[in-house]
């Protein structure tokens, strides 16, 4: 695809150009045992998803919208494409994201939207039309769908999955820690789509609690890929691009001379990452010379001489996992076939994971119906449970980690 720049629009909704980027299929209702989501009531059925000949929506009695105009009385809705974009939901690298809702159906949607001039050099674009290709290749329950690319004159937007459930991130902070059972169903979601990922060649490079969202049913769902890339299965091949977020990263992207292979260092992430699920704070988090975390080289010596330590609720387990998992030495640490393979899963699991799929297997899993296709919206399980009782032992509450692109130590 050929991402061009040219002169800006006055406005937002100029004349759109799709590209030539594959649009997801329309797929039937999952089961129960297939991705843990309650199937449509009747009353979903009736406005329209996945019943092209039910009545339309309106789409200005749609909440969003009515929001929306209620903070804004004397504006129209701004239009990009079949979308209109309502409010804000983040900022990235090169623009915002905003929520999308089409004009039609009134499916809501994720729109990364895209200034044409701050991708001013042919190395940003190259790096988003590298995040739209990888993101198009990925067809996984558990993986953000890509579902178009609209440009304009001024603009391009990556339409997306719209997960309302917000970040995992926030979904820990509000229960402090998650129990085991509960982390278990989103642990084992994670770890799928990043062995799906890396059967695919591709590495994310920047998994962490802000980058997996929780649909309405509290499935999980991995998103941004500006730091994914492809990688060769030769062994001797190795990535250099340093990139990614401090408190997440592995620690051989700075003791390793630049060069670590991207599946092991997706692989500690995961392993931070179920950590913060289930203790309720990142581990290495403690170091009295470094309390914010902000010399990356000091941090990375203080993980690679300092034992891991657990909170005193968490199973045992729990505790060989990932003391497997967050090992500083990238040779030493389990991979994904040894992490799927551990005991802790069939201990805690609820329902059965999909981890004994091939990827053709996965890809093939249905997902909600939609007339877009676009991703549904229904009451769903929750994972909320009572506050747990002890969190003494936390060194600090989770904070935000920011990213890195080259050198971290020069941050």
């Amino acid at each position: 695809m050929s991402l061009q720049n040219t002169s800006p629009l006055a406005t937002l909704s100029g004349p759109p150009r799709t590209t030539s980027v594959a649009v997801a299929e329309s797929r039937r209702e999952p089961s129960r045992e297939q991705r843990g989501i309650q199937l449509a009531d009747s009353t979903h059925e009736a406005a329209g998803v996945g019943n092209p000949t039910a009545p339309l929506p309106d789409v200005f009695s749609h909440p969003a919208v009515v929001a929306y105009l209620a903070n804004r009385p004397n504006r129209p809705l701004p239009k990009f494409g079949a979308y209109y974009m309502l409010q804000t939901l983040g900022e990235g690298e090169f623009g915002k994201v905003k929520l999308g809702l089409h004009s039609k159906y009134a499916e809501e949607v994720a729109v990364k939207l895209i200034r044409r001039e701050t991708a001013d050099n042919e190395g940003k674009m190259a790096k988003i039309a590298r995040e739209i290709e990888i993101l198009d290749k990925l067809k996984h329950p558990n993986i953000v769908r890509l579902y178009d690319v609209i440009e304009t004159d001024k603009f391009f937007g990556i339409i997306l999955e719209y997960a309302s459930g917000g970040e995992l991130f926030d979904h820990i902070l509000a229960h402090r820690y998650l129990r085991e059972r509960d982390a278990c169903k989103l642990f084992s979601q994670l770890i799928s789509g990043v062995w799906y990922m890396h059967q695919k060649t591709i590495v994310h490079r920047d998994l962490k609690l802000e980058n997996l969202l929780l649909d309405r049913h509290r499935n999980l769902i991995i998103t941004d890929f500006g730091f994914a890339n492809h990688f060769s299965r030769n062994k001797n091949d190795l990535m250099e691009t340093m990139c990614g977020s401090p408190c997440y990263a592995a620690p051989e992207l700075v003791n390793s001379d630049g060069l670590y292979v991207g599946t092991a260092a997706d692989i500690w992430s995961c392993g931070v990452i179920l950590f913060a699920m289930c203790a309720g704070y990142l581990p290495f988090d403690d170091d009295p010379t470094n309390p914010d975390g902000n010399d990356i080289t000091k941090l990375y010596a203080y993980i690679a001489n300092t034992p891991l330590t657990f909170p005193d609720h968490l199973s045992e387990q729990a505790c060989h996992l990932l003391s497997a998992m967050l090992v500083p030495d990238p040779q030493q640490r389990a991979d994904l076939g040894t992490v799927m393979r551990h005991p802790w899963f069939a201990i805690n699991a609820r329902e059965p994971t999909t981890f004994g799929l091939t990827t053709m297997e996965l890809e093939k899993l249905p997902v909600c119906p939609t007339n877009l296709p676009l991703r549904s919206h229904r009451p769903g399980p929750s994972l909320s449970h009572p506050e747990p009782a002890s969190i003494d032992s936390a060194p600090r509450p989770l904070c935000r980690s920011p990213r890195f692109s080259g050198d971290p130590r020069a941050l």
